[in-house]
């Protein structure tokens, strides 16, 4: 591999892969970061290290390490009110939703007929005393998930689950077949497994001791920081007040 072929392989900052969509106007991804930049942006910290080092006979051994950044993110397909939304599931996230979520959603299902009922001229309607279910996430954000109806262009009317994405104007539509995978997928998901199995697919193309440093001699040998590339200033993104759904509720009340 050519240092010009290392230096386009070190500008990917992120992997990201799709994993389910979330109705209408959300997708699930899984993503790993391949480096962050420092306080001032001139240096890249990178996910993995290696070093060179002379264990107790005096023998040159080498070690690899990975920091891995890794979450789950449930955003926006388009933007609403001119934002896309993003919200971040990591580990601990992900316990939340299973312990306080799953449970509820699972209650949903086994009381189908309780949840949605027909009442005069055979219209589908959802039971008035179903309580929304709100999940405080990473981020001082929220999901928020409400029974629901929903009619297609056939004019069928069909049971659903509303997913808001931290704000009561930030409605997807999901089917109850997609409930069941996103619940299948909180239940059986492993951040870091996964993580690890993305990362092989990119650590593959690059050689090893890119990263090294070396401390028989105190220096970096191969570093991977040396292969940069001209790039424009950082960009500013539009960001909406943390707690932006539970003021909008207070707000509708």
């Amino acid at each position: 591999m050519t240092e010009q072929e290392i230096a386009e392989n070190l500008l990917y900052n992120k992997f990201t892969d799709n994993l389910l969509y979330l109705g209408s106007n959300a997708l699930l991804s899984m993503n790993v970061v391949l480096y962050k930049y420092s306080n001032d942006g001139s240096n890249r910290d990178y996910f993995y290290r290696e070093v060179q080092y002379l264990d107790k006979f005096g023998n040159v051994c080498r070690k690899g390490t990975r920091n891995i950044d890794a979450f789950l993110t449930i955003s926006n397909l388009t933007a609403v009110g001119g934002y896309k939304e993003s919200i971040i599931v990591r580990g601990r996230d992900l316990e939340m939703l299973r312990v306080f979520l799953i449970p509820k959603l699972e209650t949903i299902i086994q009381n189908f007929q309780e949840v949605f009922q027909y009442r005069e001229n055979n219209k589908l309607y959802v039971n008035e005393t179903i309580k929304p279910i709100s999940i405080d996430m990473s981020g001082n954000k929220y999901l928020v998930f409400k029974p629901g109806v929903h009619k297609l262009y056939s004019d069928k009317i069909i049971p659903c689950m509303e997913m808001y994405l931290n704000s009561p104007d930030n409605i997807s539509v999901l089917t109850f077949q997609t409930v069941y995978d996103f619940m299948y997928i909180i239940r059986t998901f492993q951040i870091q497994n996964y993580a690890s199995n993305m990362l092989a697919y990119y650590t593959k193309n690059l050689p090893m001791g890119l990263n090294m440093y070396d401390m028989t001699s105190q220096q970096f040998v191969n570093d991977s920081k040396k292969y940069t590339c001209d790039t424009e200033g950082p960009l500013s993104i539009q960001k909406r007040d943390k707690g932006f759904f539970d003021k909008a509720l207070e707000e509708k009340k």
